[in-house]
């Protein structure tokens, strides 16, 4: 029985998808809302990458990309001293660094970051 138990416990826990593998894909960042109470649609311009290796997003005028530190059931951690980007001079009036390291919520398909800046809402694209 404990034989049972046990070979059947291994089972479940190897068929566990891991955290990484549910965050990966395309996202679309559809809005933003500030600590501050502010709430930035970002109108489609915002597209973020995540692979097993790293994220990278384009914010509409700049590519960024970073390494994953760690990702668990509820935390995404970004190498932000690696982080590297183009560097296009942009100008527009919510022009803002987004960070996409902080405590995640996944529901479906709309992923919700939550860190100092606010709260980020990434849709998955298809």
């Amino acid at each position: 029985m404990k034989t049972t138990l046990l070979l059947f416990s291994l089972f479940l826990f190897s068929y566990r998808q891991a955290p990484i593998d549910k965050l990966v894909g395309k996202w679309q960042l559809q809005k933003i809302e500030m600590k501050s109470g502010k709430i930035l649609h970002r109108d489609g311009f915002d597209f973020v990458n995540i692979s097993k290796d790293g994220i990278s997003f384009y914010n509409g005028c700049n590519t960024c990309g970073t390494r994953i530190i760690s990702i668990d059931d509820t935390c995404i951690i970004l190498d932000e001293a690696k982080e590297a980007c183009t560097m296009r001079y942009c100008v527009g009036p919510d022009l803002i660094t987004i960070n996409y390291s902080g405590k995640y919520e996944l529901h479906d398909s709309l992923l919700i970051i939550t860190n100092a800046i606010g709260k980020e809402y990434l849709k998955r694209q298809k």
